[in-house]
């Protein structure tokens, strides 16, 4: 399970600690759904405004969030596949 801890690895030391920061300085729990009602400053157009202004930011941050879900499920089917094999031996050893 080397590979695995370093996967998680490489996403806490990289991708998480962009995450905070970013929610932070953009004011990211405006957008979301839950939580969009307490931002009650801004109109429609200003929040389309602010996301064309700082596209490529939530683009990069959009390209990292893919990449970590991408590679946990990728992790998490390698881990089933080792478990199934896991289990057929056990099985077989009874």
């Amino acid at each position: 399970h080397e590979q695995v801890n370093e996967r998680i690895r490489i996403g806490i030391e990289w991708a998480l600690p962009v995450d905070g920061p970013f929610t932070y300085e953009h004011n990211i729990m405006q957008f979301e759904p839950s939580s969009t009602f307490l931002f009650t400053n801004r109109s429609i157009n200003e929040q389309a405004t602010y996301l064309r202004k700082h596209a490529d930011d939530f683009i990069n941050m959009a390209a990292a969030q893919y990449w970590l879900k991408k590679d946990a499920i990728a992790q998490l089917e390698l881990l089933k596949n080792e478990t199934e094999v896991l289990i057929k031996l056990l099985e077989n050893n009874d």
